[in-house]
């Protein structure tokens, strides 16, 4: 894997976060790539903080509107953050091993994909019929929140 495409949800301020987070994806594989342990650890922080912001964002917008796949949706947020944090004590625990690099190379980035295109897209379908002229707070207005998510740390 060298890239990461995904599709357009058709609702602007979530594509703006994919967008984010993609950078920040790529980010992490460059370093992996590199063999440089501390900067994945570091890289895989900021992917987890930009998807804990946005994520956080996606199941605000999904309660304010009423979203009748919220449950689901955000169970596949808890799976994913969870992985990421596991997957970073990993690496900070025990260096970048042969499994972690096909976590890196597999699962980071195809979740990602897959859950934008099987739930994101069907979302922004969703949010784009009834949001039309609303104003839509960017992931950036929930700074105050990321207050209340538990951040990965070393040990």
């Amino acid at each position: 894997m060298s890239d990461i495409e995904i599709a357009s949800t058709g609702f602007g301020p979530i594509d703006e976060e994919h967008r984010a987070i993609c950078a920040a994806l790529r980010d992490a594989l460059a370093a992996m790539r590199a063999g440089d342990a501390p900067a994945l650890a570091a890289r895989l922080q900021r992917v987890h903080r930009e998807l804990a912001a946005h994520f956080a964002h996606e199941e605000l917008l999904m309660a304010e509107y009423g979203f009748p796949k919220r449950a689901r949706h955000k169970d596949a947020h808890d799976t994913y953050l969870a992985d990421t944090a596991g997957k970073i004590r990993v690496l900070q625990r025990d260096g970048l091993t042969a499994d972690l690099r096909r976590w890196v190379t597999g699962r980071l980035f195809e979740w990602a994909r897959f859950h934008i295109s099987a739930n994101d897209v069907e979302l922004g379908r969703f949010l784009r019929d009834r949001v039309v002229g609303e104003a839509v707070p960017p992931a950036a207005a929930l700074d105050a929140m990321l207050e209340l998510i538990v951040i990965v740390e070393a040990p």
